[in-house]
Order: C-alpha cells, then structure tokens, then sequence
C-alpha cells in the first residue's frame, strides 16, 4: 500500500500512538482530554499525505517537463497546532519531540504491513519526510510568535496597567511631602490609598508571574495538601466583604467538602471570581457561592445576577489578556484593577488539579461560574 494512502486508511491507529506519546511528555498532560492532546494532528496528517501524492505527482511532471504547483495545505493547522500546544503548557522541544514520534510511528506501522508484493519507492519516504519537516516548522514557527507575543505583552502591561496604583503612590507621597500639618482623617485615608494601591500593584505582579509561568511552557506550582474547601470559601467570602461591605456574598454548603488541593491556589481562584462577581454583578443583588461535595467531586459555583456575557464572547472568557466588559462603567474600573488574567489564572489554577472550570451566563440564571474539583 502507498504510503499516502496508508497514512489515511490508517489514520486512527496513528492517532492513537500520538495521543499516547504526547501524554508522557508531562505531568499535565496524563489529565487531558484525547480531543486536547490530539488537536489538529488529523488534519496534520491528512494534509502530509495529501502533500505526499502531490509531490509524487509533481515529480512525474517535472520528469515530463510540466509546471509544478506548489501546496502549503500542511501550515494552518500544523501552525494552530504550534500556538495551541503552548497554551496547553508543553514547551518547544517537547512540540517537536511530538513531530519526531509521530515520523517514527507512520514509519513503523507502515513498514509492518508492507508485503513483498506491495510497489512503493523511497521517493515516498523522502516525500513524507520532507512533509514532516515542513509542518514541524511551521509548529515551530507558530510557537516562537506566540512567545513574542507575550513578551511584549508583559511591556505593555508595566507600561499601562500599573500606572494608575503607582501614580496613587507618588502622588500620596509628594502629598505628604510638601503638607506641613494634615486635617483630621487626612493621614488615614493617604495610609489607605498609598496600602490599597500597592496591594494592587501586588496582586497584579503576582498574575504576571503566574502568567509568565504558564504561557512560556511551564505550568503552575501547586503545593496540595488535605483541607476543607468551605474553610477557604469563607475566608475568601470575609475578605472581599471588608474590601466590599456594601454587597452580600452567601455562602451555602452540602456534602464531604474535605480534600486534596493547594489552598493558596484555590484562594485565588475563589479571589479572582468573587471580585469578577462584585465587578460586574448588579449592586442590589447578592452573590451566591455554594459548595457540593459527591462522591467523585467537589462542585463549587459562583452566581452572581447582571447584565449577562454575551455568547460570542463566552468561549474566550478565559483567555489570558481578555477584558469583557458588560458596560461602560465595568469597562473604566477594571482598567485600574485588572490585567485580564485572572479567570486565565484561574482556569490554569483548576487545570492544575485536574478539574475543570466552566461558565453559563443568562439574564434569567445569571453568571454562574462552576469548578469541578475531582477527589484525589
């Protein structure tokens, strides 16, 4: 059989050592989905072979002196194929390390069906190889840009967002400087601004850091230890209600809540929903955080009511770097207190204990984001 065709008669097998191998590459990856560590390897392979029947057709029209058209079928998904792989956290060499095992096993099964009365010819091997090489670049490719686009993101971000907390400072600052007395109050209130500021300015480094782990091909520190999430709930509940003491948070508990996780981490995904809750929840509406605990998981959702997400902008809500706002005023206050990291951050923080994290937004149900958090 003609290794093009083979390719595509036997494309499941293929894909199955593909999955196989990409699953060792790290840690991370033993709790992915198959849909996610196969991505675009189908059509990878579909467009190599399609390449190798026309570089075999070309190579007869070359022989009979006919012009050659050129095929580039193999560079969009093998490109999407690049970026992707680093927003799932693999880094460079493992991406090509993918390319090299999947060339080793077309290779193999192939060979390992060949009779001696099957006609092939090494040009389709030099074909193939060729094909292999070409989409790995263009992987390649695709991941380095990726990469230079979050450097430069990270400048833009220095450059923009933590103006705003630093000018609080040093205007604070020269105030206090020049001021001989201060009114009553006046001191309190300059402490305030000058700690809220760099708390702020804190919290936003800290996202950074946490992004620049993620989205440079590493995955984010975890340290799990046995707690009780309804602990954390409250903790995190307390602190956003001295922070906000004009909303009401409820809090409602079922089930063995009792598991294994990073608590620091978990905080701050409850962090990061709570004060996406109060942001852009409606003033007189409560936020509504309830805790499920099953035999398989632990279930954690936060409900907040107001003007809904739109659906064309749901599937990117946990992009990193994405701002969604519901109006115009939600628009100019997260311009001073958020990066759009934080349910990036926090979907990396679930992906981390092998859960996931989803949302559904409706005028009728609400936001509600729910976090699946499987028992160990």
């Amino acid at each position: 059989m003609r290794l093009a065709k083979f390719i595509i008669s036997s494309m499941e097998p293929i894909l199955a050592e593909w999955e196989a191998f990409a699953r060792t590459l790290m840690p991370e990856a033993r709790r992915m989905s198959s849909l996610t560590l196969r991505d675009h390897a189908k059509p990878i392979l579909t467009a190599i072979a399609n390449d190798i029947d026309r570089s075999q057709a070309a190579s007869q029209q070359r022989h009979e002196g006919l012009p050659v058209k050129g095929s580039t079928d193999y560079e969009t998904p093998a490109a999407a194929h690049g970026a992707l792989r680093r927003t799932s956290g693999f880094d460079m060499q493992q991406l090509a390390a993918e390319y090299r095992s999947m060339r080793s096993s077309v290779i193999k099964l192939w060979m390992a069906q060949l009779s001696d009365d099957d006609n092939w010819s090494l040009d389709e091997v030099l074909h193939f190889n060729e094909a292999v090489d070409l989409a790995m670049e263009q992987s390649i490719i695709s991941y380095g840009e990726e990469v230079s686009r979050s450097r430069n993101t990270f400048l833009a971000i220095l450059g923009h967002d933590l103006r705003s907390p630093l000018s609080a400072i040093t205007m604070a600052g020269s105030y206090l400087h020049v001021a001989t007395t201060l009114p009553d109050g006046k001191q309190a209130q300059i402490a305030t601004t000058i700690s809220r500021s760099a708390a702020t300015m804190a919290r936003m480094i800290k996202d950074l850091l946490d992004y620049s782990s993620t989205r440079l091909g590493k995955s984010l520190p975890l340290n799990p230890v046995r707690g009780n999430l309804a602990t954390l709930c409250q903790l995190s509940i307390d602190e956003i209600s001295s922070a906000h003491p004009e909303k009401q948070l409820m809090l409602s508990t079922s089930g063995d809540l009792e598991g294994v996780f990073d608590p620091d981490r978990v905080q701050q995904v409850l962090s990061n929903l709570l004060n996406n809750a109060v942001q852009h929840g409606a003033i007189d509406s409560p936020i509504r955080v309830s805790l499920k605990g099953g035999p398989e998981s632990i279930i954690l959702q936060v409900q907040n009511f107001g003007p809904p997400i739109a659906k064309e902008d749901i599937p990117s809500v946990f992009d990193p770097l994405v701002r969604i706002p519901t109006d115009e005023v939600s628009q100019d206050n997260w311009q001073d207190t958020s990066l759009g990291l934080g349910l990036y951050i926090a979907r990396q923080v679930m992906i981390g204990h092998g859960g996931t994290i989803n949302v559904e937004s409706d005028e009728a149900s609400g936001t509600v984001f729910t976090c699946v958090f499987p028992r160990q």
